[in-house]
C-alpha cells in the first residue's frame, strides 16, 4: 500500500465582531488509492495527544482506522493502520479515554475496537475487538468512566437506542451497565433511536433524529435515566443529528442534518424550558446541510458537508456570526448541495491550537488560526520546567505542558557570563539541544524564553 502526503498554504477569513478570523491551511494527508464507495473514502475523526505533547488524528476510512501524527501540521505522518471487520463501512466514530481510543462502526458485521495508543509513535496495539456488546453502533461518546453507544445493535438484545459501558475498572475490558429506552406516552414511543449523544456533568443530551433533543439526568444505578427536558418543536426543525455544549453549561449548538436547515443556538440553563436563542448557517437558502458542531471558547466549529469547515463566532449567542470558512470539497461548485459529500468531522481541541477536519473524498485537512487564540493552547510559563539536565554537550528539558512556538535557550555561568544561545521552533514537552561541549563541572543557569513568558533554571554539570 502506498501513502501520499500533500500540503499547501492558503488563507480564508471573514470578519467577526470587528476582527479578522482566518483558517490557514497548514497541511493535508490523503491516499487516493484507498477503497472508494462512489466519492466516499473517509468518515469521522477524533484527536489524541500524549504526555510529551505529540498530537495524533484518528481517522476512519471505509475499511480501516488511520493514526496520523500531526505534531507538526505541515508534515503529517501516518503512524499505523488498523483494519475493521467491514470493508465498506460508511460510518465510523471514535473517542478516547486515557491512552485508549474506542472505535465503533455502523455497517455490516462490525464490533467495538479498543486501541492502546501508549506505544505511539511506533505503533498502535489492538487490545479489544469484540461484538460482545455491539455488532453495529452509529456513534460513541465518552465522559468520565463511561462510554455511550448511540443506536446500538446488540448481538443478543437487538436494537437499543443507547447502551452504556463502564470503562473505569479495566479500560481494555469494558462491560455493559445499562441502556436507555425511549420515552413512551399513551403507549407510543416518542423516539426510536439516539443518533448521537453529548454528555456534560451528569446530563446526557440525546439527539434523537425526528424525535428532537432529550436531556437526561444520569444516575449510578442501572436504568436510572431521569428525563429533565425535551426540545420537540423548534424553528428549522429536521433530523436532530448532533449537539455540543459550551464549557459553562449555559449554551448548546445543535445541528439538524436536513438540507436547507440552519443550526440552532440553545439556552440550556433551565432544562425544563430549553430555548432557541438564534438560528445560523451558511447558504442554507440554497440547501446546504450541517453535520457536526463543536464549541470551543467563543467559536463553534462545524463540519458542514459541501461547505467544508465553517467557523461561527458565538460570543453573542443571540446573534451568531460567520467567522471563517475553508471549502474542503470545492467539487460541488457554489450552488449544488444535493446528497451528502464533503466535510464529515472536525477536531478543534488540540493543545497546540491546530484544527483538524476530515473530508469524505479528500482526506485530512490541518489548519492554523489567525487572530484567535485557542483556549486549549498551552504555553511555557513560570514553573513549567519539570526537569533539566546538561551533560555530554546536550541540554535536556522536560516541560509540564506542551508548548508550541519559538524557544530561545541561553546558557550563562554563575558569574553572569554568556556561553551561547540557540533559538529553535519547538513543539512538545521534551527537547534535547546539543551544542554545549567542553563545560567544566559546576553549576550553570539556563534561560528558556518564549514569546509569552520564560523561566531561568539551574543545572549542574558533573564530572
Amino acid at each position: 500500500m502506498r501513502f501520499f502526503l500533500t500540503w499547501c498554504c492558503c488563507c480564508l477569513g471573514l470578519g467577526a465582531h470587528g476582527q479578522q478570523f482566518g483558517l490557514e491551511l497548514a497541511g493535508r494527508w490523503h491516499n487516493p488509492h484507498l477503497n472508494k464507495l462512489n466519492k466516499q473514502i473517509y468518515n469521522d475523526i477524533w484527536g489524541w495527544e500524549d504526555d510529551w505533547g505529540r498530537e495524533y488524528v484518528i481517522m476512519g476510512s471505509l475499511d480501516s482506522t488511520y493514526f496520523i501524527e500531526v505534531t507538526f501540521p505541515d508534515k503529517p505522518v501516518l503512524r499505523d493502520v488498523v483494519a475493521g471487520r467491514d470493508d465498506s463501512c460508511i460510518h465510523r466514530d471514535y473517542k478516547t479515554y486515557g491512552h485508549y481510543a474506542y472505535g465503533v462502526a455502523d455497517e455490516g458485521h462490525s464490533s467495538l475496537q479498543v486501541f492502546d495508543l501508549a506505544y505511539l509513535p511506533d505503533s498502535v496495539h489492538v487490545v479489544y475487538d469484540s461484538e460482545e456488546y455491539t455488532r453495529r453502533c452509529h456513534n460513541i461518546f465518552i465522559h468520565g468512566d463511561r462510554a455511550y453507544l448511540a443506536s446500538n445493535l446488540h448481538p443478543d438484545w437487538g436494537f437499543i437506542p443507547m447502551s452504556v459501558l463502564e470503562l473505569g475498572r479495566n479500560p481494555e475490558k469494558p462491560y455493559a451497565s445499562t441502556h436507555l429506552s425511549p420515552l413512551v406516552i399513551d403507549g407510543v414511543p416518542q423516539f426510536t433511536h439516539v443518533h448521537d449523544v453529548f454528555v456534560q456533568g451528569d446530563i446526557a443530551y440525546c439527539s434523537n433524529g425526528n424525535g428532537g433533543l432529550y436531556a437526561y439526568l444520569l444516575g449510578d444505578a442501572p436504568n436510572s435515566f431521569q428525563l429533565q427536558g425535551v426540545l420537540g418543536n423548534y424553528p428549522d426543525q429536521g433530523y436532530n443529528h448532533s449537539a455540543w455544549g459550551s464549557a459553562d453549561r449555559r449554551y448548546m449548538a445543535m445541528a439538524d442534518e436536513t438540507h436547507g436547515m440552519k443550526l440552532k443556538m440553545l439556552d440550556i440553563e433551565d432544562l425544563s424550558d430549553i430555548k432557541v436563542l438564534s438560528t445560523f448557517g451558511s447558504h442554507s437558502e440554497l440547501g446546504s446541510i450541517p453535520h457536526n458542531p463543536f464549541i470551543l471558547g467563543d467559536k463553534c466549529f462545524v463540519s458542514y458537508y459541501h461547505e467544508g469547515l465553517v467557523v461561527f463566532d458565538i460570543s453573542n449567542p443571540g446573534q451568531v456570526e460567520l467567522a471563517g470558512q475553508y471549502d474542503t470539497y470545492p467539487d460541488n461548485g457554489d450552488t449544488a448541495y444535493a446528497g451528502y459529500e464533503g466535510c464529515w468531522g472536525t477536531y478543534p481541541f488540540f493543545s497546540s491550537g491546530t484544527i483538524a477536519a476530515s473530508d469524505m473524498t479528500h482526506g485530512l485537512f490541518l489548519f492554523n488560526t489567525k487572530n484567535w487564540e485557542s483556549p486549549r493552547r498551552k504555553v511555557l510559563d513560570k514553573g513549567q520546567v519539570l526537569r533539566a539536565t546538561l551533560g555530554g554537550g546536550i541540554l535536556t528539558v522536560d516541560f509540564a505542558q506542551a508548548y508550541e512556538g519559538p524557544l530561545r535557550v541561553r546558557l550563562v555561568d554563575m558569574n553572569g557570563k554568556g556561553l551561547g544561545e540557540r533559538v529553535l521552533d519547538f513543539r512538545g514537552r521534551h527537547v534535547e539541544i546539543p551544542f554545549w561541549l567542553g563545560l567544566t563541572p559546576g553549576m550553570y543557569l539556563v534561560s528558556l524564553t518564549t514569546n509569552l513568558g520564560g523561566e531561568t533554571i539551574k543545572v549542574v554539570v558533573h564530572d
